[in-house]
């Protein structure tokens, strides 16, 4: 059991590094590249793990990779691609402290947004909590003259796009496996 817990912290360290790395490798050579080229390198170094996790998946392809939801699958691989190709040219305009700043706020759009999309109901706890939190963006963002520039407002744009990414994903999740809804994202 503790073997588990410590292998499970060891790996959300790995993880976290790699995405660290992941997006300051992407600052760097954003600032000298396009980022329409950047991004799918991305993408096909992804495509490369999936097709070496195949290997080690019994299913046939087909079956795998068969939706019922063809257009919001491929709307969400959609989605997701152009919030990396916009996030990843934010992080040349602010950085990636303040672009990641104002990300975070994702999981409160998120929120907000899964109770007419997915039928949720809170309660008046959970909406003041979401304020405040949006009040707690809003603290980060420093409200003065410069937040209606490209950078912030491409950083929130980045951020309801992921929500609704992950919005579409967990509808998607209604019919469709979770390993169909992973290969069908790239």
């Amino acid at each position: 059991m503790q073997n588990n817990i410590l292998l499970g912290i060891g790996l959300m360290v790995v993880t976290t590094f790699m995405f660290s790395a992941m997006d300051g490798v992407s600052k760097f050579l954003a600032e000298r590249n396009n980022v329409f080229t950047l991004v799918p390198m991305r993408y096909w170094f992804i495509a490369i793990i999936m097709i070496i996790s195949y290997l080690f998946i019994k299913n046939n392809l087909i079956k795998i990779i068969y939706t019922k939801q063809p257009y919001l699958q491929f709307t969400r691989g959609l989605i997701l691609s152009l919030n990396n190709c916009l996030v990843v040219y934010t992080f040349t305009l602010l950085g990636l402290v303040e672009t990641h700043a104002i990300i975070a706020c994702y999981p409160l759009i998120v929120a907000g947004l899964s109770v007419p999309f997915l039928g949720e109901k809170f309660g008046w706890r959970r909406w003041t909590a979401i304020f405040v939190g949006f009040v707690g963006v809003i603290i980060i963002l420093r409200p003065t003259t410069n937040i209606i520039s490209e950078g912030p407002i491409f950083a929130l744009i980045g951020a309801i796009m992921f929500a609704v990414y992950l919005i579409l994903t967990r509808y998607v999740s209604r019919q469709d496996s979770a390993i169909t809804s992973f290969f069908g994202r790239v």
